[in-house]
């Protein structure tokens, strides 16, 4: 799927990123008081916490700003970091690989003889 066709589904439904609809949420609101946070989380299939996110906007907003200021300093992503990662994962597979294809041989050849 290239993101043509992801842009062509957004707010739909089938859009996958969303779990809930507009009308899911206010249903979730209405239940505020009448049902426990879990109750709620279950009846939906959510968590816990998604729940408390919409019946208190303010703890959202909060969790927001938090989520802004921590990724300014580098908290959450490093690119460089990654690519180092990426690389270490890389060359650990490409060995792993070669030991087996080696061990594979081996095997095949004491068979052959």
């Amino acid at each position: 799927m290239n993101y043509k066709e992801i842009t062509k589904l957004a707010g739909t439904k089938k859009d996958g990123r969303v779990k809930l609809t507009n009308a899911m949420r206010k249903q979730i609101i209405e239940l505020k008081g009448k049902l426990s946070q879990r109750a709620a989380a279950k009846a939906f299939g959510i968590s816990r916490s998604l729940v408390i996110l919409i019946w208190f906007p303010k703890k959202a907003e909060h969790a927001k700003e938090l989520y802004r200021i921590r990724q300014k300093t580098g908290r959450y992503y490093n690119p460089e970091k990654q690519k180092e990662f990426a690389k270490k994962t890389r060359l650990k597979k490409a060995k792993l690989k070669k030991a087996y294809d080696l061990k594979q041989n081996k095997y095949i050849n004491e068979v052959i003889k």
